[in-house]
């Protein structure tokens, strides 16, 4: 009997939460499409009615996980106007469903575990998808200092290119130490002070 689209996608769905597991369990270059299509109780061909390889499948992680935060910084951008607002609220939304949502924390975890970067050094496809990504996060983060500067909110001394990299790299940092568990501390929490810390830095004291 043919699957329903709801029924297919479940199924997808199915696959690509088990594969982070599995992924995690044997490491990305050691697992093989038999050990997701086992651990998930499907067959080989089931996985290639959805992926063509591994590849494929980690695409799919991460295009889930993107999505995820996108919808996540669209729907603070909808609900504030100020700029300072949009970075605060934005990063805490973010690691507010690292503590809160378990299928979002799981697929950001999955990203710090696996060997992520000897991953994208080999595979040339991928590391244009997650460059191309990065890029477009750090043009979201410019696009947002550029208009804090523009209104007199954020300081317009500093060099807009740069505090969006010290921004996505503050957010990459805390959450690899988070996941890690390098130091124990609730990401939340911790995040409410280090980003008051940041945002004094480059607040227009004048405004």
């Amino acid at each position: 009997m043919k699957k329903t689209k709801e029924e297919a996608e479940l199924t997808k769905n199915h696959i690509l939460k088990i594969a982070i597991k599995v992924f995690i369990k044997y490491g990305y270059s050691a697992t093989r499409l038999e050990d997701i299509a086992s651990e998930a109780s499907v067959t080989r061909g089931a996985i290639y009615h959805y992926f063509r390889n591994k590849r494929d499948i980690l695409l799919a992680i991460h295009q889930n996980n993107k999505e995820r935060v996108h919808k996540i910084i669209d729907e603070v951008m909808e609900s504030e106007t100020d700029s300072i607002e949009i970075i605060r609220k934005g990063i805490l939304k973010t690691f507010e469903h690292f503590e809160n949502d378990e299928d979002f924390r799981e697929i950001e975890e999955f990203f710090f575990k696996i060997e992520f970067a000897s991953i994208i050094n080999r595979d040339e496809i991928l590391r244009n998808c997650f460059h191309n990504d990065m890029k477009e996060n750090n043009t979201k983060i410019y696009n947002v200092i550029k208009k804090g500067q523009l209104e007199g909110k954020i300081r317009i001394d500093i060099d807009a290119e740069k505090l969006s990299i010290i921004i996505l790299s503050f957010h990459l940092g805390i959450s690899m130490i988070w996941f890690k568990k390098i130091i124990d501390f609730s990401i939340k929490e911790m995040a409410l002070h280090q980003i008051e810390v940041l945002l004094n830095g480059i607040s227009n004291k004048q405004n």
